[in-house]
């Protein structure tokens, strides 16, 4: 049986129903534990500011253009 990572949204986004959770899946898989946000559906691990949130198909890339 998969074990499962997190709670996956309409948009492939995953979030966690605690930080601690998310963080640790974070430091599992190479990504940053700086940027762990809470929204509605939960904490979500993003790759510094502007960059993309972990998902199943996505590795950590932070954000290269425009203003900051």
């Amino acid at each position: 049986m998969k074990k499962k990572i997190g709670r996956v949204t309409r948009k492939g986004v995953y979030y966690w129903t605690n930080e601690k959770g998310a963080k640790r899946w974070a430091t599992n898989n190479d990504w940053p534990t700086d940027r762990i946000i809470l929204f509605g559906l939960g904490y979500a691990v993003q790759c510094g500011q502007s960059g993309n949130y972990a998902s199943p198909n996505k590795t950590p890339t932070p954000y290269k253009g425009g203003r900051q």
